[in-house]
């Protein structure tokens, strides 16, 4: 997220604030210059966050309020800041298999001529696992145990491991995928860049959905639980510590339900 020397006129005399707050890997990286700081005050800062809120989504004014208070600590200055902004809660989106199926892996047929075992493969690899982007780089050929279909993933950080079930259908195509390239770097043979290439290169012909690689943990997730498994045992699968964490999948059997009965009840 990058927002830089977007001018806010506030009241208390204060002419602008130039604001650049960058989001990488996850870490705020924070500055915020003010044109005269004796004018930093808690009427100041409030009518600056106020207006914020009004041109803004509320998870990018939080944004500016944790930036705030890392710059008011720099400062020394014992000012009272407004409260976080409690962020409305929505239904992760997903894909249903039958779009990956009719929709998605026709495109790949067409985008990637010479590739298409491999990202078909990864695709439904993806769909069927909820792996997370970074693990598929730790991935190895011998993490697979294609006789009794599992395989083992480890956590792009923390490096935790946690064994996973295939169905026939994907370990299908895992070995005739693994038959037809060997291994160089990793189980895909993915470069640092490549997940994002195989998504990105789909996205623009899909506009009714946010095609990513985390659209398809969301999707995994979904689909077990309109399968009837058990949220307990999906948040081992994610390999989520907390429950709450898997428990945001659940509103999405509603959106099913009802769009079942729309097409079901006319």
């Amino acid at each position: 997220i990058s927002l830089i020397n977007r001018d806010i006129p506030l009241k208390g005399d204060i002419s602008y604030i130039n604001k650049d707050i960058s989001l990488k890997r996850n870490i705020y990286n924070r500055s915020i210059s003010l044109g005269d700081t004796s004018y930093i005050n808690e009427f100041s800062i409030r009518e600056f966050i106020i207006q914020h809120k009004i041109k803004y989504a509320v998870e990018t004014t939080n944004l500016y309020l944790k930036a705030l208070k890392v710059y008011l600590k720099f400062l020394k200055l014992d000012i009272k800041l407004p409260k976080l902004y409690k962020t409305p809660k929505k239904s992760p989106d997903f894909l249903t298999l039958e779009y990956l199926e009719k929709e998605i892996i026709p495109a790949v047929k067409v985008l990637f001529l010479k590739n298409r075992l491999k990202y078909e493969t990864i695709l439904y690899f993806d769909f069927f696992t909820g792996i997370r982007k970074g693990e598929h780089f730790n991935l190895k050929r011998n993490n697979f145990d294609l006789k009794n279909q599992l395989v083992k993933i480890y956590a792009e950080k923390t490096m935790k491991e946690r064994t996973l079930p295939l169905n026939d259908r994907i370990t299908k195509m895992l070995i005739k995928y693994f038959d037809s390239e060997s291994e160089v770097k990793n189980a895909f043979n993915l470069g640092a860049g490549g997940i994002d290439y195989l998504y990105n290169t789909l996205k623009p012909n899909f506009d009714e959905v946010n095609l990513r690689p985390h659209l398809m943990r969301h999707s995994f997730s979904t689909h077990c639980l309109l399968n009837g498994m058990d949220i307990r045992d999906i948040q081992l699968l994610l390999g989520h510590d907390n429950i709450q964490s898997t428990m945001k999948y659940v509103g999405n059997i509603n959106t099913h339900l009802w769009d079942k009965f729309r097409r079901k009840i006319k």
